[in-house]
């Protein structure tokens, strides 16, 4: 059995990385991991959009504390170095592709960011496990979508195969909760592959 330590201010650090490999090769296949500084998340705020999205929605939310999910700890190091230390955080993990059931949460959520500074952020890895020509195309399509603001567009790319996200139902969920709250066009910054590393 192994304690794994990580600070939610922090994320995954090289050395977690190394103590998971030799926990590994130790063959440690069961342990527990401590998060620690868990202030980074604003706990009322939370509460607010919990109540809010539930009174729009009807739909419960179920607050969890262990997924396999990897989209946060993914996205906090780079968070971190670009906001600094001073930011709570406001997570939420996204699991439906249900256009309604996300335009309603979208309006829930604005109904109480509405006036706050927020930062929006949907992590997908766009397509999975293909060749490069065939990522490069069915993630073109999918970023056209996302750059024409189109959550719609992002939804139906993912259902008809013609482009892929496995964050679909985020990045849909985000475009319209940026919508709103006042925003009226997106950018793509920067879109790399696995295959340029």
């Amino acid at each position: 059995l192994a304690l794994l330590i990580i600070a939610a201010d922090e994320g995954i650090m090289p050395q977690t990385r190394e103590h998971l490999a030799i926990l590994d090769l130790l063959r440690v296949g069961r342990g527990i991991i401590v998060v620690t500084k868990k202030d980074l998340v604003d706990q009322e705020l939370l509460e607010m959009c919990i109540d809010s999205v539930v009174d729009h929605t009807g739909v419960s939310i179920v607050q969890i504390s262990q997924d396999r999910e990897h989209s946060l700890e993914i996205q906090l190091p780079f968070l971190q170095k670009t906001l600094g230390r001073n930011f709570s955080l406001l997570p939420f993990m996204v699991r439906t592709h249900a256009e309604g059931l996300l335009k309603e949460t979208a309006k829930a959520l604005a109904d109480v960011l509405e006036g706050k500074r927020v930062l929006l952020v949907a992590s997908t890895d766009l397509s999975h496990f293909l060749n490069e020509n065939e990522a490069n195309t069915l993630d073109e399509y999918m970023l056209e979508q996302m750059t024409k603001f189109s959550p719609e567009g992002v939804l139906k790319a993912e259902r008809d195969g013609s482009g892929s996200a496995c964050g679909a139902g985020a990045v849909a969920l985000v475009l319209w909760l940026a919508k709103n709250l006042g925003a009226n066009q997106a950018s793509l910054l920067r879109y790399a592959t696995s295959a340029e590393a």
